[in-house]
């Protein structure tokens, strides 16, 4: 969890963040508690509100990882765990629907690849894993979704969030009638689609006393479009490179890029800019990986890096592809 106070100019003046771990408990699951993930931006918050003197923010925005999917019951509490991009359980369902003609079909109206790390591909599995979660829940939301709903009562979901589904038309900006009929899903178990300009007013945070008055939330994006934002890559020929947990290269478009092969995400910055590219599970957590399995020290990021750089590797070959 990082939260940030910025100035309207983009001067960052706080910076804090909290740790929370990822639970692995079988082989292809890779899972987060959302109620640990809330508590941590109750923290990470009240910590900036601390520390920050220059005054009321002057509203909240979000932006989180993409592809996350928790089920919630009737009383709004998480009877899942939080599914994250990086787990690849549904890998057979996903492999029997990219080999039929319907695979590539939603491709064309969601932009998303028929991938393990989709939602659509994480409900495939639900609905035959776990029937009786798939028809008791109440609703099918991101992380995003379950912490915004927590604040204001509201499920709604900004349209980036919504285009890495594989659940969203891209074009319409609507929830795909097709891809619905496939799970036998009702949208109303689906969170409201929104602009990442849409604003909920008057937001007090229960637990925060250091927020004074009332401010509003700015709904915001996903983590991939916003790199491109964050980064200036905005104009024609622009490409992003980011190298977090994961690694993808990208690039913004006014229009729909299509890939005859099923492979390019197509993700919906705002209504009318389309960013466009390709992820690899695996980024900057090999390194994590590898000083959790070979280091014998407790060394940071830096220092490992720094060592690394140092070693005669000639003759070695790594393939980073711990994640899948």
């Amino acid at each position: 969890m990082k939260a940030l106070a910025v100035l309207p100019d983009g001067q960052t003046l706080n910076s804090f963040q909290v740790p929370y771990p990822t639970h692995y408990p079988h082989p292809g699951f890779a899972e987060q508690d959302p109620n640990e993930i809330y508590q941590a931006f109750l923290k990470a918050i009240q910590h900036i509100l601390l520390e920050t003197k220059e005054g009321e923010p002057l509203a909240l925005s979000f932006s989180s990882a993409l592809h996350s999917l928790v089920a919630i019951d009737k009383n709004e509490k998480p009877i899942t765990p939080l599914i994250i991009w990086a787990d690849t359980r549904s890998s057979t369902q996903t492999t029997a629907l990219k080999n039929r003609a319907l695979g590539k079909h939603i491709y064309e109206l969601t932009g998303t690849p028929i991938h393990p790390m989709s939602p659509l591909s994480k409900l495939l599995w639900m609905k035959e894993k776990q029937p009786d979660v798939f028809s008791s829940a109440l609703k099918f939301i991101s992380i995003k979704e379950f912490v915004i709903a927590r604040l204001t009562g509201e499920y709604v979901v900004d349209y980036s969030v919504a285009s890495a589904t594989g659940l969203f038309d891209s074009h319409t900006l609507t929830w795909s009638k097709d891809v619905l009929d496939l799970l036998d899903l009702d949208p109303g178990k689906l969170s409201r689609p929104v602009s990442p300009f849409y604003t909920i007013p008057n937001l007090s945070i229960e637990g925060v006393s250091q927020l004074k008055t009332q401010v509003p939330i700015v709904m915001g994006g996903g983590d991939g479009c916003r790199a491109n934002l964050g980064s200036g890559a905005m104009h024609p020929g622009d490409v992003s490179i980011t190298i977090g947990t994961s690694g993808a290269v990208r690039m913004t478009s006014s229009e729909f890029k299509y890939d005859d092969k099923s492979r390019i995400f197509n993700y919906r910055l705002d209504e009318n800019t389309f960013v466009v590219g390709g992820a690899t599970n695996n980024g900057a957590m090999l390194l994590s990986w590898f000083t959790e399995n070979f280091e014998k020290k407790k060394t940071d990021s830096s220092a490992f890096i720094e060592d690394a750089f140092s070693v005669n590797s000639e003759g070695l070959i790594f393939l980073p592809y711990v994640l899948g």
